[in-house]
């Protein structure tokens, strides 16, 4: 919903001379917003093109009247319910500054702490091998990468646009990843072993309403279907037991009302070894999915940003 500035605070802004008085009318201005200040702390770094270090010990520093405009650009954008992220470009995500588009997902912090409870599970066992199945940002792979450096690490996406926004991230993090173009497992070859598996795959069923924040981003990455929404999930899983792949662990990320569910599918495939975890918001949001194969082959690190 559009929420058009009064004549009035236009008026305020151009007669604004500091950093700290511009911050404080964009709080104003987007009052309606829970969480006004921040964002508008955020919109104003990116419009100064400064940290928010230098914004806060600088506050007295004169604005001029471009940036001014594109503060109002910022703000008027962010009053409309397109998400800060889309409008500067970027999020801060698990210590990492990634490219943000609207052809990706925006991280959430549920999936950093799923990225968490792996690399704590795995500590005694080190992955050599990782695929990230619908990667969007890279975020995930990106972790992944970071945690293990001497593994190989494949980031999977159905889009080529989030497959150029992984690549950028990758290149800007300098952390190496292979990428991969594929409908879920469709383009994985046939006799490749990969230690762990991590799918962050669409879940939200298609008749749940959405804010109108969320309904900017890529739906597809977000409705899993009909009924409770894991049709993409449970897709993926049928793959997963079918194709002539070898995996250790694969690690999902789920909407809590799908838990039953999703473990009954997962017996009825074979897959017995099924540990849940919660988030910290105390909800069944994750889950570890086991198996033992034999080694077949591992990919090589051949293949760059």
């Amino acid at each position: 919903m559009v929420f058009p500035l009064p004549l009035q605070s236009l008026w305020q802004l151009w007669r604004l001379r500091t950093r700290k008085e511009l911050l404080q009318w964009g709080i104003a201005a987007l009052q309606a917003v829970e969480s006004a200040p921040l964002d508008a702390e955020l919109l104003l770094t990116s419009s100064l093109q400064v940290s928010r270090t230098a914004l806060r010990t600088g506050s007295e520093e004169p604005v001029s009247l471009q940036q001014k405009q594109r503060y109002l650009s910022a703000i008027t954008a962010r009053r409309s319910g397109t998400p800060v992220a889309y409008i500067t470009g970027q999020k801060e995500w698990a210590d990492m500054t990634l490219t943000i588009t609207p052809a990706v997902l925006i991280p959430r912090p549920e999936t950093e702490e799923l990225c968490h409870i792996i690399v704590e599970e795995a500590r005694d066992t080190p992955p050599r091998s990782v695929l990230d199945v619908g990667t969007g940002s890279g975020c995930v792979a990106l972790f992944m990468a970071r945690a293990y450096p001497q593994a190989v690490v494949t980031a999977l996406d159905s889009s080529a646009a989030a497959l150029a926004i992984a690549r950028k991230n990758a290149q800007t993090q300098q952390l190496p990843l292979q990428m991969l173009h594929s409908d879920l497992l469709r383009k994985v070859a046939r006799k490749t072993v990969y230690d762990l598996v991590i799918a962050n795959l669409p879940y939200v069923p298609d008749d749940r309403p959405l804010s109108a924040e969320v309904e900017r981003e890529p739906q597809s990455a977000l409705r899993g279907g009909k009924g409770d929404g894991s049709g993409v999930m449970r897709r993926f899983l049928r793959q997963l037991v079918d194709w002539e792949i070898a995996w250790r662990e694969c690690w999902l990320e789920f909407d809590p009302p799908q838990k039953d569910a999703l473990f009954s599918y997962a017996e009825s495939l074979g897959i017995t070894e099924c540990v849940f975890y919660k988030s910290l918001d105390d909800e069944w949001r994750f889950v570890r999915l086991q198996r033992t194969t034999p080694s077949l082959s591992i990919p090589s690190q051949t293949a760059g940003v």
